[in-house]
Formats: C-alpha cells, sequence, structure tokens
C-alpha cells in the first residue's frame, strides 16, 4: 500500500496520461484503508480508486460516497477476488445511501 504522499505522485504521474486515474492498492490495516479513504475524498475529481483482494472487499461500496467514480463489479463469474456481483453492489449501495 502506498504512503499518502506516493499515492499524490501516483496521482499527479497518472493524470499526464489521461482524465481519470484509476488507483487500485492492496490495504494491510484498517489504517491504510483510512488513508485510502482520505486521499480519495481530498483528490482532485474525477478518480477512481478501488481496493484488490477480499480482506477490504467492503470498501468497494463506499469509496463512491468518498468520491470514487466507478466500481467494478461482476455479471456472473468475478474476474477479481472481492469483486461483487452488480445487484449485490446495488442493493449495498441503496443501504448505505444516506436520505
Amino acid at each position: 500500500m502506498p504512503s499518502p504522499d506516493d499515492l499524490l505522485a501516483i496521482e499527479r504521474d497518472l493524470r499526464s496520461y489521461g482524465d481519470i486515474p484509476k488507483i487500485a492498492v492492496t490495504p494491510a490495516s484498517a489504517h491504510d484503508l483510512l488513508d485510502l479513504l482520505s486521499f480519495t475524498l481530498d483528490a482532485e475529481k474525477p478518480i477512481i480508486t478501488t481496493v484488490m483482494g477480499g480482506e477490504f472487499r467492503y470498501a468497494r461500496t463506499f469509496l463512491p460516497f468518498f468520491g470514487s467514480e466507478t466500481v467494478y463489479c461482476h455479471i456472473g463469474t468475478p474476474t477479481a477476488e472481492g469483486q461483487y456481483d452488480i445487484r449485490e453492489l446495488e442493493q449495498l449501495q441503496e443501504l448505505l445511501a444516506y436520505r
């Protein structure tokens, strides 16, 4: 998992290649996940952030609430560990949405 400063440098570098950088990381701890959420919240928009693996899978559901533009899901067979089925994600985000 890159440090907060490294995440900023990665974002800056990726923006030189295109309009919407995608940064996928594997948090090793809840503190790493908090760093990713804080980075996502404060990052220049638009941006895509996501987690890899199953341990912090749940973060995929709420990164959009912090400003990530996209969540990668599957519609039948996962292509990566931790991916949600699109219907699952829609239900979870509906439950999490503040109304």
